[in-house]
């Protein structure tokens, strides 16, 4: 049975990383040391091993004892725009060191593929009816974006001076069980239960802001496609959902799952690093033959419901 090793296994993204390749594979979560938010992995405590190792320092020396691992996903780092905004030097650690210090291990072990989770947001806002491609050039308007784009080259770089396996996907918004209680997606199920009034930011011309929002469960069903159908050393790939849904739109779907009115007020100040609308085309994941296992409102009703029986999740 292969070994993968995944790092912020214990993330949102992370956790259902290990849901999906613990049915087929020997399961490494790489955390850092003294993390607490360990709940995620609870379902599979038996079933995986821990190593303890903060990614911005060298991990050469885990080396030995993942020697036999041929698959790395790595997931861990800062996802947060703001927080690249309020302190850009640790985001950039997190984000460039950290990578670094990965694709340096990874050079040591027998891959078949390195796996990095990067963002659609390195792409830049894109204007109404335009989406990004993987081709594209890079336009970041945060650090963070920014931080994902230097991890993509450094990727790139391994690839072709160490022949390093490589996969990138730009991920874009996603929801799910199990998410942060500060994320849009859980915001509005909490204040549509309570039936206060939810806010939806619009852009500068009028335009509601809004992503091409998927279920975080498609990253790693996409990570499992894309390593079926990669066949090239090193390529770029998009990950995110089929439909743009403008915020106003997803909201609605949840307000309807929970079967209860959207209250909402539009918000029009301008929130640096978060443009009205990034969009990452999944067109290359289509014409490989990728389709959904569930389409959106399945998706949204099975996330509601269970956000329901698990309120404890939705506390802030």
């Amino acid at each position: 049975m292969s070994k993968v090793l995944i790092t912020g296994a214990n993330g949102f993204i992370g956790h259902y990383l290990v849901d999906e390749f613990i049915k087929d594979h020997q399961v490494v979560c790489l955390l850092r040391p003294n993390t607490r938010n360990l709940i995620r992995l609870e379902p599979y405590q038996d079933r995986i091993k821990i190593i303890y190792h903060d990614i911005r320092e060298p991990a050469d020396h885990l080396a030995d004892q993942l020697s036999d691992t041929d698959l790395i996903l790595h997931a861990a780092g800062n996802a947060s725009a703001e927080s690249s905004i309020k302190d850009p030097l640790s985001v950039i650690t997190d984000n460039v060191i950290g990578t670094t210090n990965l694709l340096n291990l990874a050079r040591l072990l027998p891959l078949r593929r390195f796996f990095y989770y990067s963002a659609g947001e390195v792409f830049g806002p894109v204007s109404s009816n335009s989406d990004s491609k993987e081709t594209d050039r890079y336009n970041s308007v945060s650090p963070y974006a920014a931080s994902k784009a230097s991890g993509e080259e450094i990727c790139i770089a391994y690839s072709s001076t160490f022949h390093v396996p490589i996969s990138i996907t730009h991920i874009t918004n996603t929801f799910g069980q199990r998410s942060q209680s500060n994320r849009f997606p859980v915001s509005t199920i909490r204040k549509v239960l309570a039936g206060e009034p939810l806010v939806i930011h619009k852009g500068q011309d009028g335009s509601i802001s809004g992503r091409r929002w998927f279920h975080a469960q498609d990253v790693a069903l996409h990570t499992r496609f894309i390593l079926e159908h990669q066949k090239t050393l090193c390529e770029k790939w998009n990950s995110s959902g089929l439909t743009y849904y403008t915020n106003l739109e997803f909201a609605n779907l949840i307000a309807l799952a929970l079967d209860k009115e959207l209250v909402y007020n539009f918000d029009t100040n301008v929130r640096v690093g978060n443009e009205p609308k990034f969009s990452p085309s999944p067109a290359k994941l289509v014409e490989h033959g990728w389709q959904e296992p569930l389409n959106m409102f399945q998706r949204i009703q099975e996330t509601v419901h269970w956000y329901v029986e698990n309120t404890e999740w939705l506390a802030c």
